[in-house]
């Protein structure tokens, strides 16, 4: 990294700052409510360290958590995709794996580079 710099925030910054310092105090604000809930109460009292355990169960989501998401999805779909053509062609694939089990095993092999390439692909292309 380089030298320290100043900052300075445009006043559209400083109000798009302040917006989400108020949603992260008021979703402290709800789990601290939620865990220190006490029926007949007017008021529930926070603590430092229940400001401190609630920050502990708030997460910011990255763009890359998302990603995860998107390829475990596009996997699971593959992964259907592979079971319905398996289902279709069992007795086809059983008679090879029988009877030739090298034709059989390079299918196998193929089919496993090519989604091994796609994955890997479609996650290069989505890295920063």
């Amino acid at each position: 990294m380089g030298p320290q710099k100043d900052i300075r925030y445009t006043e559209s910054a400083q109000a798009t700052i302040e917006r989400a310092q108020r949603k992260y105090k008021e979703k402290l604000e709800s789990i601290i409510r939620d865990q220190k809930y006490v029926p007949g109460e007017d008021y529930v009292e926070i603590t430092a360290s229940d400001v401190e355990r609630a920050t502990n169960q708030v997460r910011f989501v990255s763009k890359r958590s998302v990603g995860y998401r998107e390829l475990l999805l596009k996997l699971y779909m593959v992964l259907g995709i592979f079971a319905v053509v398996l289902g279709l062609f069992y007795e086809q694939i059983e008679f090879m794996r029988e009877n030739h089990p090298e034709q059989f095993m390079l299918i196998i092999v193929g089919t496993s580079m090519i989604a091994v390439s796609m994955l890997l692909h479609w996650y290069f292309k989505r890295a920063p």
